[in-house]
């Protein structure tokens, strides 16, 4: 119980920094820019809730039961990422939203592995540290690029999920078709997800390609 403590400790850090985040654009910058903003960050969300899949939830389910599921879903997590980065900026132009999706997916898939093996420490102090380097590098080169450093900002918060990807090199035994047992609920988590993004941030999509 004292160790689930620091995931509510996490996310409370984590949603003052989002708040700090967004209040503080909105006092910088213009209505315009700051919805061009909300505009930008909700394609890069969308972009990565297509590229996700569902693979964060299934990776807590199944590594909770200390089944080897991190391997093969993190190569269908590479894959997908790409693929919706690339969809990404066919549709938008924008390399820095489609650098954004791929670090996402590989930060959230390390996150949801120490999630899933209950290293609640660890996973919180993760969690603090990106949304920190998430403001911070956010803030800093937004003033040298404008909107595209914001999504830089973001991409580079991520790097500390790196360390997902050299576990993922180090340990590659197991293949994607593994999965095949498990699209039933990858597939539930994958619709929960997506709607869930659309909900939030559909609107921001609309307005900002209005």
């Amino acid at each position: 119980m004292k160790d689930q403590a620091y995931l509510w400790f996490a996310h409370l850090v984590s949603a003052v920094f989002n708040g700090f985040f967004w209040l503080y654009f909105a006092k910088i910058i213009g209505k315009s820019e700051y919805g061009e903003i909300g505009y930008i960050i909700s394609l890069a969300a969308v972009g990565f809730t297509f590229a996700n899949i569902g693979l964060s939830g299934t990776m807590v389910i199944y590594g909770a039961k200390q089944q080897k599921i991190f391997s093969p879903l993190y190569q269908l997590g590479l894959i997908s990422s790409v693929v919706s980065a690339i969809i990404a900026f066919v549709l938008i132009q924008n390399i820095f939203v489609s650098i954004a999706i791929i670090a996402e997916i590989i930060w959230v898939l390390w996150e949801s592995k120490l999630n899933s093996e209950k290293q609640y420490i660890k996973y919180a102090r993760f969690t603090v540290l990106r949304r920190g380097l998430l403001l911070a590098l956010s803030i800093l080169f937004y003033h040298f690029m404008g909107i595209d450093g914001v999504l830089i900002g973001i991409a580079l918060s991520t790097l500390p999920g790196l360390i997902g990807l050299f576990h993922f090199i180090k340990n590659k035994k197991i293949g994607i078709s593994f999965l095949r047992p498990k699209f039933k609920i990858i597939t539930n988590f994958y619709l929960i997800n997506l709607t869930s993004t659309l909900f939030w941030w559909g609107d921001k999509i609309i307005i900002g390609a209005m």
